[in-house]
Order: structure tokens, then sequence, then C-alpha cells
């Protein structure tokens, strides 16, 4: 992705390997602040999955395998049954960061499979790479798919953030946006769910949306079933964490609700995602892990005083973002991270291979390219 920070002109992904260094955009601090983060222990690249410093459904898959590369560094010098205990290990840690994305389970199982082959440092960071070049083909050929369904002057709305932040680089459902006003030159308007509690839509989309110049507006979470009453959204494209057999689908919470909404107002309601996001070991959307996180993120936000930014602003300041409580530190909240739309709310979905409306013709396209790719043929 390209990127202007400080008037600089940078071409990075979400997250990368230099050697058998890992880096990745600290998504924890945007948009106060930009900062890359460097490791070379799998233990670390758990607590950035787990504290949120990467996200995004392929972007925590990609993480998983290139965190799974350094635990083969670090166990390098054992013999090799202690090599594959401690990979083993490895995997389980990086498994039970996040439940509901599927794409992590998808990388480790294949990294996990490629380490009966060989356990050297070399070979699992090369199939590491290979893994994730083809998410980032596909998150190329998604966004040209679903630009089909991008009329001019489109008012679009999403959900969460979906950008090249969460699939490395390209980006699902917001890529399809920001491909048809960048490459297509589509004139068209963006309405950004702020996504409570972590406000991934406040601090990340219109990031990535300002990055490109694209026309938006933030709205809070509640105000989407009035601006589709309205008559002000045309379409919702939405990214997902799993999707299941029957084209259920675990997305971000506040998902079900636009779906139900949409439905209500007859306004098309697309899933974006690439082959990754696919678990065929579940039959429907009633067995997806659903991810419970600390209440400390429905209680608090992170950001920094009005009167702190202006100062920042003028004297061109990096500004320290902190934790705020917006209620009684000891109020009780529950914090489910995703929700599960069922398919029957759901319009079309977009893939690497097309846009379809029937589930069959997505699972179809998806046995097709596993066909194709070795690290899925493997697991």
């Amino acid at each position: 992705m390209k990127i202007k920070i400080k008037g600089q002109l940078l071409d990075v992904n979400a997250v990368w390997m230099e050697g058998f260094t890992l880096k990745a955009i600290n998504q924890k601090l945007l948009p106060f602040k930009f900062e890359i983060l460097e490791t070379q222990s799998f233990l670390e690249v758990t607590r950035w999955i787990k504290e949120l410093n990467v996200r995004g459904a392929p972007t925590i898959g990609a993480t998983g395998a290139y965190g799974y590369v350094l635990a083969a560094v670090e166990a390098k010098n054992y013999n090799r049954e202690k090599q594959l205990q401690f990979l083993n290990e490895a995997y389980k840690r990086l498994l039970h960061t996040r439940p509901t994305a599927v794409d992590l389970k998808n990388a480790l199982d294949y990294m996990h499979t490629m380490a009966n082959i060989s356990t050297h440092p070399e070979f699992l960071k090369e199939k590491a790479e290979f893994f994730v070049n083809k998410i980032l083909e596909q998150g190329k050929q998604l966004v040209a798919h679903g630009s089909t369904l991008i009329h001019e002057n489109a008012k679009i709305l999403t959900h969460c953030n979906t950008g090249p932040l969460a699939l490395v680089d390209y980006g699902s459902a917001l890529g399809v946006i920001i491909y048809s006003f960048v490459h297509k030159k589509t004139p068209l308007f963006v309405w950004v769910d702020e996504t409570r509690p972590v406000l991934q839509g406040a601090r990340l989309t219109t990031w990535e949306l300002t990055q490109h110049n694209i026309p938006f507006s933030l709205i809070t979470d509640n105000m989407a079933g009035f601006l589709m009453n309205q008559r002000k959204v045309d379409l919702i494209i939405v990214g997902a964490d799993r999707v299941t057999q029957n084209g259920d689908i675990a997305n971000k919470i506040g998902t079900y609700s636009l779906a139900i909404l949409a439905h209500y107002h007859n306004i098309p309601f697309y899933v974006a995602f690439p082959w990754s996001t696919i678990d065929l070991s579940l039959k429907n959307g009633n067995s997806i892990p659903i991810e419970e996180r600390s209440a400390q993120e429905v209680l608090t936000v992170r950001g920094i005083p009005v009167e702190n930014q202006k100062e920042k602003e003028s004297k061109k300041e990096t500004e320290t973002v902190n934790y705020y409580y917006i209620t009684a530190p000891n109020t009780p909240a529950t914090n489910f991270a995703f929700d599960v739309t069922p398919h029957e709310l759901i319009t079309g979905y977009i893939t690497p291979a097309g846009v379809f409306s029937d589930i069959n013709n997505v699972m179809r396209s998806y046995k097709d390219a596993m066909k194709e790719l070795s690290w899925k043929e493997s697991v």
C-alpha cells in the first residue's frame, strides 16, 4: 500500500518480513501516530495479535505464518524431535490468540504441514511468503471483481476496517471501494461506521480513505438505519472473518444488525473475502466460535485530548495516545467482538473468482482454486 507519512511516500504492506525480523504497521496507534513494529520473537507476535497491534483476518493469518517462521528460528539448534515439539507449542499459542477469524488457522495449518517436510527456517520462510503472496493475489482479484458493483456517485456504507491494513495489501470490502475510486475513477461517497468499541472504522477506515482523498463521512453505528430510511445508502459492503459451507458469515459485531436493516430497506448487502476466510469444516454459522474480549474495551476509548491535538497541529509534534474511561471503571460490560450473519440476508459474495449470489457457486470456485494452491492441498 502507498501511504503518505509526514510528506514522505511509503510503499509497505500491513505486515512483512525482512531477513528473520518481522515488521508490521502498528494499527493500534493509528491515526494519531504511525509506527512500525519489529520483532524476532514468536511470543511477541502472539501479543501483537491479541492486543490488536495487527488485525484484520487475512493480515492476522499472514502474521501467524510469519510468527511460525520466527518460532522455527528460535528452535533451529534443537534436534528434530525437539524442534517439532517447539513448533507444535508455537502453533497452539499462535492459534489461540484470536478464535473467530479462520484465516489464522488456515495459515498455521499450512505452516505446520510444511514443517513435516523441513523445519529449516529458510524453507519455512519461503512457504510463509508463498502463502502471503497468494493472499495478495486474491485481494487484487477480488477488488477488481467487486468494483463492477459500484456505479457512479454510489453512496456506500461499510463497517469495521477491511482495507489494505486488514488484508496485508489491496483490502477486501474497503479495497473494492478504493480500487473503484482510484483505479477506475468512479466518483462515490462512503459512510463509515465508527465500529464500537475499538473504533476500527473511526480510526482505520477513515485513515485509509483519507490517504486516497476519497469522500466520506464518519457516522455512529446506530445512525445507519436512519440513513437507509432516508435513502442515503445505495449498497453495503463488509468483510468477513469466517465463511461457512452454507454461506453464513462471522464478521465484526454490528454486521448482523446492518444486514437486517439492509434487508428491510431493500438495500444490496455484499460480503468480500479471500479464499483463506472460508471454513469448510463448519456447515453453518451456529458453530462459529465468537470471541469475547475484555470489558475494558467497552469502558474506555483511546485517543488524545482535543487541546493537545491543536498543539500537535501547530507544533508538528507526535502525540501520546492514551486510554480514557467513558463510564465508571467498575461498570459491568459485555464485549462480544463478532456476530454471525445468516446467508439469507446476504445479496452476494465478492471473491477472487468473481461476484456470486449463490454460495454453491462460491464453494465450487473455491474448490477449483484450491486445486491450484498447494497451501490448501496439503492440509
